[in-house]
């Protein structure tokens, strides 16, 4: 039967996270792009049944975007996952998005269809998990985030991701810069970010995205005192505090950090390879 593809429909959220649901792929990237960027969603349709779908994010600060697709096991074979990708790469192409990042299980046939799509792997990194007791802390000096502290913030988590990616291998690893648009970023999204003060000084920030720890950053200078540790019970109280039972987190492998995770009884769900293709 022929496929038919079209722009992602309100209506098929709920086919697709049922799909999600069925083959354990909630929480995922995809998930994420279709609740964040519904517009940018694809779809492929077998009959009157929704067999594949696509999503792409909107670029960040270095003009990278995520791109996701997945086809249900039964259609697979049949292109549809080629055509999907390659639909999602021309548009992100007409918006000018320099390059493209997806995700995808560490298996080898996820790995195969990476490299024949030219996908050269970037990272790999754990996705963890905790649905443990509120963990009990002393009272920190943690405050909701402004945009007066914008500078210091990207200062501090620049040089901590850095410093990281040295740590883990990365490839030539370069500092983020500061851009107006992670800045706008950074303040629509405030409620959900947090610093820690120390002597008036910045020195460790937290953000949260719906269930799941989004960052976690220790000021390099003030790294190796316990304060990555106050920083992961308070978010994970904050989170059990809005109604989430399980706590999601991702940790780039080779990042010590997985240590401290470990002995808070977080649990690895699964190990995911990142890999980016250029576009323009």
């Amino acid at each position: 039967m022929e496929i038919n593809y079209r722009a992602y429909q309100e209506q098929d959220q709920e086919v697709i996270l049922q799909m999600l649901d069925e083959f354990h792929l909630r929480p995922s990237s995809l998930e994420y792009c279709l609740r964040r960027f519904p517009q940018n969603g694809l779809v492929a349709i077998e009959g009157d049944r929704l067999v594949g779908c696509g999503f792409h994010g909107e670029a960040d600060p270095e003009g990278r975007a995520m791109c996701q697709v997945f086809v249900h096991p039964d259609a697979r074979r049949r292109r549809i996952g080629s055509t999907l990708l390659w639909r999602l790469q021309e548009r992100m192409t007409q918006q000018g998005i320099r390059k493209l990042i997806c995700d995808f299980e560490k298996n080898p046939a996820e790995i195969a269809f990476a490299e024949v799509k030219g996908l050269v792997p970037y990272f790999a990194s754990r996705y963890m998990s905790y649905c443990g007791e509120r963990c009990p802390v002393d009272a920190m000096p943690v405050e909701p985030y402004r945009d007066e502290d914008y500078e210091e913030v990207q200062k501090l988590v620049s040089e901590a991701f850095y410093q990281m990616r040295q740590k883990a291998g990365f490839p030539n690893p370069v500092p983020e810069p500061p851009s107006e648009q992670q800045r706008r970023e950074y303040l629509d999204n405030a409620s959900h970010l947090f610093v820690y003060r120390q002597q008036g000084e910045i020195i460790g920030f937290v953000s949260l995205d719906e269930d799941e720890i989004d960052c976690i950053a220790v000021r390099v200078d003030k790294q190796g005192q316990g304060i990555g540790k106050k920083l992961l019970l308070f978010a994970t109280n904050e989170l059990f505090s809005r109604g989430y039972q399980k706590i999601y987190l991702w940790v780039v492998v080779g990042n010590p950090a997985i240590r401290l995770y470990h002995r808070m009884q977080w649990v690895v769900e699964s190990t995911h390879i990142f890999a980016g293709k250029e576009l323009l």
